[in-house]
């Protein structure tokens, strides 16, 4: 999975309505090293999965006394998403995502590439559990078990070398 920038999302989407209030809404809710994996763009919202969760930003008009609009951001973490589910279009309803969310559903509309965004956002839920189920705790077992159940999950692919090197480090005290 390659990372993608904020801007080349944004040249993307809808940039109709103040794309520099969004840009700095979702750059106050990204950490400055967390990298995109997917990107939505439905009806005045974006939605963005990065490796821990996924960002909103969704266009709120505003009414008397002060008409214009504004974005709301929220940001999700992947602990607390509990499931992912595409909904197929039928004759009754057009195709939807929802997100089962600290027991709330969080549904978004139908829009191009949504289910696209449905499998990446699943593969990066279930690697970051992946991830938070295997990490080795130092005093679970011993040092030589420890390393070989590390190199089974880089191998397996659920973690890349970075995070296999540093998690190396953390056990042999180094």
């Amino acid at each position: 999975m390659q990372p993608l920038t904020l801007d080349e999302i944004l040249a993307h989407c809808d940039n109709s309505y103040d794309p520099a209030q969004r840009r700095q809404n979702l750059i106050g809710l990204l950490e400055p090293d967390e990298a995109i994996f997917g990107y939505v763009c439905p009806a005045a919202r974006l939605l963005l999965a990065t490796e821990k969760r996924m960002v909103s930003a969704r266009l709120q008009r505003e009414g008397f006394p002060r008409p214009g609009v504004t974005w709301l951001t929220a940001a999700y973490d992947y602990e607390d998403i509990s499931a992912v589910q595409y909904v197929e279009a039928t004759a009754q309803h057009s195709a939807c995502l929802i997100v089962h969310y600290l027991g709330s559903d969080l549904v978004i509309p139908d829009a191009p590439h949504l289910q696209a965004f449905y499998h990446t956002l699943n593969d990066l839920i279930h690697r970051w559990k992946a991830k938070r189920r295997a990490a080795p705790s130092i005093e679970a077992g011993n040092l030589p078990s420890q390393l070989r159940e590390l190199h089974a999950l880089y191998q397996s692919g659920v973690l890349d070398a970075d995070e296999y090197t540093a998690a190396k480090r953390k056990l042999v005290g180094a």
